[in-house]
């Protein structure tokens, strides 16, 4: 119920298959960096291959449009004859908390980005090509959201296999499928979390890189509210919201995600976890 095909204009019901391929980023602007072209054609053409074999198999981006870093959905480089030219960031960015599926590209923070990577593009070989998609996707008469120009601006760049479906991260249908993960990681939390500091001192011990840093109150969920995204912290035993002020015992907040599911949203360390639990029929190989 939550896979829509590449293609609004051709929305309709998908049909069978076996095998999911599943990769994700977050929505950038003008299409993201390069890699997130790359795991959307990896992934399709992976889903090809496996079709070959006799196997029904599709592929499918799931498009993190809950995720608040707008500093990191606005930056990509163009290249110029001195490297690359990178967005600059206006400072006031980095506390944002809306999710990108409340930022418009009619801001001026988005349009700023825009006109900063135009000036360089328009150079370039394909300039009037890219200078049609661009006001296409990013007009600021348009009062699309950050996702929808994302989609929009790699179909027209060919980005629409009939195998192909598109996932938005907040839609409901989501978080009401993977609702019983959700709920088995509040109720063994404590459990978890030990393990996991366990599993980080033996990934130390062999000399890798901890992408993310554990800390003491640290919990894997954030709170969606018409103001933003909040992060949810467990403190002395109760799963607290310091930007509401809201407080659960774990009890009382299963209690209250049983109505509420939507209103969640993973973090970095819960999100593969979702998109399994979501894509359970089929294989999440994400490429990249």
């Amino acid at each position: 119920v939550y896979l829509s095909p590449w293609c609004r204009e051709h929305e309709h019901p998908s049909e069978a298959f076996d095998l999911l391929w599943v990769t994700g980023q977050q929505p950038g602007i003008l299409g993201g960096p390069l890699f997130t072209l790359y795991k959307i054609v990896t992934a399709e053409r992976l889903a090809r291959e496996v079709e070959v074999e006799g196997v029904r198999c599709h592929a499918a981006f799931w498009s993190l449009a809950e995720d608040h870093d707008l500093v990191e959905a606005l930056t990509i480089a163009t290249p110029e004859e001195e490297g690359l030219a990178w967005t600059p960031i206006p400072a006031a960015l980095r506390s944002n908390r809306r999710p990108l599926y409340g930022v418009t590209v009619s801001e001026e923070a988005v349009q700023a980005a825009v006109r900063f990577h135009g000036e360089r593009y328009l150079h370039g070989l394909y300039r009037d090509e890219m200078e049609e998609r661009v006001k296409h996707c990013y007009s600021p008469d348009r009062a699309i959201t950050l996702p929808d120009a994302f989609r929009c601006y790699l179909h027209l760049f060919g980005i629409c296999d009939s195998i192909l479906h598109y996932v938005s991260a907040d839609n409901a249908a989501v978080k009401e499928q993977a609702l019983a993960l959700i709920q088995e990681v509040v109720e063994r939390w404590p459990e978890l979390y030990e393990g996991w500091l366990a599993h980080n001192e033996a990934l130390l011990k062999r000399g890798y890189h901890l992408q993310v840093q554990p800390y003491e109150r640290y919990f894997p969920m954030f709170r969606l509210t018409p103001e933003g995204r909040h992060r949810i912290q467990w403190v002395d035993g109760r799963l607290v919201v310091p930007a509401t002020g809201e407080s659960w015992t774990p009890d009382s907040f299963l209690q209250w995600l049983a109505e509420h599911a939507p209103e969640i949203s993973p973090n970095v360390i819960l999100r593969p976890l979702i998109q399994d639990s979501s894509t359970h029929r089929g294989v999440c190989g994400r490429p990249g």
